[in-house]
């Protein structure tokens, strides 16, 4: 399933990739596939390019291991896979977002705080979403709860 997944997400990407060149809006989505009420949400959420160690820390998690083990056996930083891992998942990634979640520590509470902020970002960028919520909330946090507004998920 992981190598459809990933074929998938590469004919997506080569499509998108065309699609963007005669648009406007270069480096992003062409504006004409992006439902009007989100395409302030992408912005926000900005550039998500593929690569091979997104998917592997996509099956890596899909095998069960932990974002700490992840991290040891790629290489990276803890915060590198959670960013990997909101990346896959925006891109319709077979994760769970109740795990994420709770990796995340983003509890239904946190997730409407959260959205809140985001909603009312009228500049397009985290760090106005960060300053509102006192820093109380790292980027990745703030990264997982948009994620999950693009595909109309809630966090319960």
């Amino acid at each position: 399933m992981l190598v459809t997944w990933a074929f998938a997400v590469l004919l997506c990407e080569r499509k998108r990739r065309s699609e963007d060149q005669t648009a406007a809006d270069s480096g992003k989505r062409a504006r004409s596939q992006i439902e009007p009420n989100k395409i302030h949400l992408y912005r926000l959420y900005g550039n998500n390019n593929r690569s091979q160690k997104k998917i592997q820390v996509v099956d890596k998690l899909r095998e069960g291991k932990s974002v700490a083990v992840i991290a040891r056996e790629l290489g990276i930083a803890e915060a590198t896979v959670e960013v990997y891992a909101i990346d896959c998942f925006v891109a319709n990634a077979p994760l769970d977002k109740t795990m994420l979640a709770r990796h995340m520590e983003v509890n239904p509470e946190s997730f409407q705080l959260i959205k809140g902020a985001i909603e009312g970002c009228k500049d397009g960028k985290l760090r106005t979403v960060k300053d509102h919520l006192d820093d109380v909330f790292s980027y990745n946090q703030i990264r997982l709860v948009l994620a999950c507004m693009i595909r109309d998920l809630e966090i319960d």
